[in-house]
């Protein structure tokens, strides 16, 4: 899909011939000045260590102590969502009740509640369940990844696992579904689970929209790199189809699913500890802005971003002149020798960079 995408009076969103999508400054620009600032996210996830110490709303962190303030089943009754006595808070936690009702106050906000918690309170059941578990598989170990045998694997889902599942009362369908899920599996079907009821709730013609469904999917080079990624997937996958309410679940498509994980490799920004040196920062989980994905990288980047609570902005470390391309750094990997830096973009984004200052410093090598 390619649509005409305006995200800021400051640059245009144009199609190159090497680098896709990307931006350009549409005026002269100044240092320090804010090019893009987003205020919400398509869908985010805390990492499950830190899910008691990092407020869900604005991400603050008070290094590792726990924040105090729940949803109560009270509230969440008031939202009209149905609670059962074993009511978990749906796996969050607040920094102070300003937050938890900014959070609870947004717009159909039930059926997030909903969700969060059925998935909170399922894998509470599957660590009681001491069982070994073992699933056959939905690619052979011998397998070449090929976008064919990603193809039958969820073929596999789709056309054998699903019926099998379908076919097996509501309550034991956690049980049957014969997968061994643990917090990597939690995170990310929280992930997927806020981006599809963003998805879901969000008006078509919005910025937001219109830049997800434009985001490329790294599906394919990311599970050729990391093969195990396709088991996990379609375990998420089935995690997520026997959870989710029926308001979600009608809406997760194969395709809209991959999609959004294919989306989120690539195009994901971490969550990081603020206010602390590079090297000593907890890496707290990690969010999709789809908005700020149009910025690619540079080695020597004219913005930076720049968190403050759930509040991305993108400001400019330097003067632009019009026409400029307007670039971040990915990783933070600024201060590597340029042989480090080519070989984790090329790992994690699948591109030689070829910015000017890896230009420059390839030329002084040879």
């Amino acid at each position: 899909m390619q649509e005409d995408i305006q995200l800021s009076e400051y640059f245009d969103v144009k199609s190159t011939r090497h680098s896709g999508r990307t931006c350009f400054a549409n005026q002269d620009l100044k240092k320090g000045m804010t090019v893009l600032q987003l205020q919400r996210a398509i869908g985010s996830t805390i990492c499950y260590g830190f899910r008691k110490e990092v407020c869900h709303y604005c991400f603050h962190y008070d290094h590792g102590k726990t924040m105090k303030i729940r949803v109560n089943s009270e509230q969440a009754e008031k939202l009209g969502m149905k609670v059962h006595r074993t009511f978990t808070g749906a796996g969050m936690w607040f920094c102070n009740e300003l937050c938890r009702d900014e959070f609870l106050s947004t717009k159909h906000i039930s059926d997030l509640l909903e969700v969060f918690e059925a998935i909170s309170s399922s894998l509470q059941r599957c660590k009681r369940n001491k069982k070994v578990m073992v699933e056959e598989g939905t690619v052979d170990g011998g397998d070449i990844i090929t976008s064919s045998s990603i193809e039958r694997a969820w073929d596999k889902v789709e056309k054998k696992w699903i019926p099998q599942i379908n076919g097996v009362k509501l309550p034991a369908r956690l049980e049957a579904m014969k997968v061994v899920l643990d917090e990597e599996h939690y995170s990310c079907a929280r992930f997927v689970a806020e981006c599809l009821f963003k998805l879901k709730h969000m008006e078509r013609d919005s910025p937001m929209y219109k830049s997800f469904m434009n985001l490329q999917s790294n599906e394919l080079q990311k599970i050729c790199e990391f093969p195990v990624l396709l088991k996990f997937q379609t375990e998420v996958y089935m995690f997520l189809y026997v959870t989710l309410p029926e308001n979600l679940k009608s809406l997760m498509t194969r395709e809209l699913f991959r999609k959004i994980l294919g989306s989120e490799y690539g195009n994901s920004f971490g969550i990081w500890q603020e206010n602390e040196a590079f090297d000593n920062r907890e890496y707290l989980g990690y969010w999709m802005l789809p908005e700020g994905s149009f910025f690619n990288h540079s080695c020597a980047p004219n913005l930076s971003k720049k968190r403050i609570g759930n509040v991305m902005n993108f400001v400019l470390n330097k003067d632009v002149k019009m026409g400029d391309e307007l670039c971040i750094d990915y990783k933070g990997i600024l201060d590597l020798p340029i042989h480090q830096r080519r070989k984790i973009l090329k790992t994690n984004w699948f591109f030689e960079c070829q910015c000017s200052r890896c230009s420059l410093e390839l030329q002084s090598i040879h």
